[in-house]
């Protein structure tokens, strides 16, 4: 059984506040060991990791290199080069758009899916509006799910690409990620997944989902800001073109320039080491915990959610479904999301509203916007006891406001 009470006691940040923090889908707390781990790091001599040939270059080009084997090993990667450390996945994503965009003809298609966040829409948008291709989407059907058969019309000859996201960060709602790449592969089109809001809660599988291209953000699981992945099957790497020149991607030989192999030649510039490490620390911590009995507990909590709000008149629950990861967002008869969510706010609850930076899926479920809730395994029942309390009283208080 899950210990959540051993799970929480890493989280100095959560115990000590005066917030209950329930916008986990947003950005996640961070482990004393993160936190531990990246003070160590810039409190010690340090150097530039890949720079230099003295112990301190050499001592952070070894912590650099181990922490690319510790992602590698969390998604199930086969080598070390198919790991490449960005700024988030939101850069991941456009990394991918620009290399993409250089292939795009009049021809071609991109096809996504109407549940993705922004950093999985607009670069995808972008790169076929410049290149005269079409943006294709895979609509929902009336729970909120993808429409595969839809997705096998869209997915044809000329699709260059098919991304998608793994997990709704609007509802939780998991896709067939393993069904819409074959598809994909099927048609000889490339298969890329944002897994930012399946790590989280899921350790994902490369294999398992037998995808090209994987995209992550470490904030989201634990771990600091700035610093995310780009996963890329080795068979793909040479094709993959460098979205930043500079620094350390590439060597000179006889005035020829000469991009560096993978990952170098996606990393230009000073690496976020401080950022890796901490994040390796953080994986090591979650290694601790058994990942099916962290979601069964979070669930739990969201399932009490439910069932308490969902009892009263006047809340709506948008594409709710118990197989969803933790998300639960809501909409209000008569008030608006916004205005529960500053007087959640005036209480000491973190939650968030608006569209998410989703405009696909709230466009198509939910046009005015919705209050959400993300739940994480530090979350405790009687913080949900009380957060139902408080929404429900907000609630009936706005409405009576309005008589």
């Amino acid at each position: 059984m899950f210990d959540s009470m051993s799970f929480r006691a890493a989280f100095s940040s959560v115990i000590n506040s005066d917030f209950v923090y329930f916008d986990n889908a947003a950005t996640a707390q961070k482990p004393d060991c993160m936190v531990k781990a990246l003070s160590d790091y810039y409190g010690s001599a340090l150097g530039s990791a890949g720079r230099g040939q003295n112990p301190l270059s050499e001592k952070a080009s070894a912590a650099y290199a181990a922490a690319r084997r510790s992602v590698m090993r969390f998604i199930g990667a086969a080598k070390p080069s198919e790991i490449i450390f960005t700024t988030g996945a939101t850069d991941s994503l456009n990394m991918l758009a620009a290399s993409y965009r250089r292939r795009l003809t009049k021809k071609s298609n991109i096809v996504i899916s109407a549940l993705e966040h922004n950093a999985n829409y607009l670069p995808w948008k972008n790169a076929c509006e410049e290149a005269g291709a079409e943006l294709r989407i895979i609509e929902l059907l009336a729970d909120g799910s993808l429409d595969m058969d839809a997705a096998r019309r869209l997915i044809d000859e000329n699709t260059l690409l098919l991304s998608v996201t793994a997990a709704s960060n609007l509802t939780g709602r998991l896709t067939d990620v393993r069904a819409l790449c074959d598809m994909a592969h099927e048609a000889g089109a490339a298969a890329a997944v944002d897994a930012s809001q399946y790590v989280p809660h899921i350790a994902p599988d490369v294999n398992v989902f037998d995808c090209d291209y994987l995209v992550f953000s470490a904030h989201k699981v634990y771990g600091p800001e700035g610093l995310g992945v780009l996963y890329c099957r080795e068979s793909l790497l040479d094709t993959l073109a460098p979205f930043r020149y500079g620094g350390g991607m590439a060597e000179e030989h006889g005035g020829n320039i000469i991009p560096l192999p993978s990952p170098e030649r996606f990393e230009a510039g000073t690496h976020h080491v401080a950022g890796a490490v901490a994040f390796a620390a953080t994986l090591d911590f979650l290694s601790g915990f058994d990942a099916g009995e962290k979601l069964a507990y979070t669930r739990s909590l969201s399932d009490y959610v439910y069932s308490s709000l969902s009892a009263g008149r006047g809340i709506n629950f948008i594409g709710h479904s118990r197989e969803n990861l933790p998300v639960l967002s809501l909409t209000f008869e008569g008030v608006s999301p916004s205005d529960i969510d500053l007087m959640l706010s005036m209480r000491g609850f973190c939650l968030r509203s608006g569209k998410h930076c989703a405009f696909l899926p709230v466009s198509r479920l939910a046009a005015g916007g919705t209050l959400r809730i993300s739940i994480a395994p530090y979350n405790t029942p009687d913080e949900a006891e009380k957060l139902v309390f408080a929404i429900a009283e907000a609630k009936e208080y706005l409405l009576r406001k309005k008589i």
